[in-house]
């Protein structure tokens, strides 16, 4: 069953395209990881997700039962300390709101897009540990209402 996280959404808005424009857009092999991702889970992953604040999000997967934000790090962010101490006041905000955050990084990802069926072994391996927040958020959300 895929599910449509904006039926119950806890996101803002739909992403603003004009914004969109001008942030980075998705690359071909993120698209790809996250179509696996999609496949293997069954839920629908939304792409740039924009939270309060202009947070972007790489890829989000939000429900009553889990919030799980998948970001992609470049080549240089995660050298320069202020980027770092960016993501980690992101990261802050985004699990004050509920939010598992799953990070894939370049140097795991793109140096092998060229290689047959890289990526989609990568996001088969990506796949249990989301599985992990998502179960794990939900029995979070089953014990809250005992």
């Amino acid at each position: 069953m895929i599910v449509n996280p904006w039926d119950s959404c806890n996101i803002l808005a739909k992403p603003d395209l004009a914004m969109l424009e001008r942030q980075k857009r998705i690359s071909k092999t993120e698209k790809k990881f996250l179509n696996v991702l999609e496949t293997k889970l069954g839920v629908e992953i939304l792409r740039q997700v924009v939270f309060p604040g202009f947070i972007m999000i790489d890829g989000c997967l939000d429900s009553e039962d889990f919030k799980i934000c998948i970001e992609f790090d470049g080549p240089a962010n995660h050298k320069d300390k202020k980027k770092v101490e960016k993501d980690n006041r992101r990261d802050g905000k985004l699990m004050e709101r509920g939010y598992s955050i799953y990070r894939c990084q370049w140097f795991e990802l793109v140096p092998f897009s060229e290689i047959d069926g890289e990526v989609e072994r990568r996001a088969e391996e990506a796949v249990k540990p989301i599985q992990l927040m998502m179960r794990l958020q939900n029995l979070k959300n089953q014990n809250k209402t005992q």
